[in-house]
């Protein structure tokens, strides 16, 4: 279940949901749940372009962590991306693949990778997204089946949007409408990037639109992306109008 944070993430209330994660940080003192609040302060400072806030709270979170931690370099590249510093944003997530503890099944840094190729071809060959996925893939023990694993076929064009989007409806067991629901949304993103990369901006918007719109049961980086993006389009429009 989402916390009262969250909750309020969701529906944009950044203000009600900063209060609800400082209170989370100070109460938590298991580190893996503090983490967590403090990593949900920055996705809340990044939704409100507190960039530079953001960023000092994921360095100090990270001085402190006993391991490495992708979520901190990822979330550090996201902060740079919106602030232009493409470059610094990529660095940022190619130090991300040698955490210790990874995201998505070990895919979260490609797909932070993959990102940035297709939105911004140059600062990274999509060649070598691509690659370097196909090489995961091929690692043994094979990848078990996730979310993640299709996501990663699908971005290194292994599967299609058909047989992408068909595995989502086969969950099973007592959370299988939350893994759909779930899996449905981390499709809409990707499948919106490729969509972007055929030149499709007005599906794209669409897509990111939902997803940014989606109440999931935590805040996933897909979706601070999509806010971001929606952001980012709006800006725009509000600037030529």
């Amino acid at each position: 279940m989402p916390t009262r944070g969250e909750r309020f993430f969701f529906k944009g209330e950044y203000q009600e949901a900063m209060e609800a994660f400082l209170k989370e940080e100070t109460r938590d003192k298991q580190d893996s749940s503090r983490h967590g609040a403090t990593l949900n302060i920055a996705q809340v400072l990044i939704c409100t372009g507190k960039f530079k806030e953001a960023e000092a709270r994921l360095n100090a979170d990270r001085a402190q962590a006993i391991w490495t931690m992708a979520c901190h370099p990822l979330h550090l590249g996201i902060s740079c991306w919106y602030r232009a510093r493409y470059q610094d944003a990529v660095s940022h997530f190619r130090s991300a693949l040698t955490s210790q503890y990874q995201t998505d099944n070990g895919f979260g840094t490609h797909f932070a990778l993959y990102f940035a190729a297709a939105r911004r071809p140059g600062v990274i060959e999509m060649d070598e997204v691509t690659q370097s996925l196909i090489a995961k893939l091929n690692q043994w023990p094979p990848p078990v089946p996730s979310a993640s694993l299709y996501t990663a076929q699908f971005i290194a064009g292994l599967i299609d949007e058909e047989k992408y989007l068909s595995h989502a409806a086969v969950q099973t067991g007592k959370y299988a409408k939350y893994w759909e629901h779930y899996y449905r949304v981390k499709a809409e993103f990707y499948i919106g990037l490729s969509r972007f990369r055929k030149g499709e901006t007005q599906r794209f918007r669409e897509n990111m639109q939902r997803v940014s719109t989606a109440v999931l049961e935590q805040i996933f980086i897909e979706q601070l992306i999509a806010r971001m993006e929606i952001r980012q389009i709006q800006s725009k429009t509000a600037r030529k109008s």
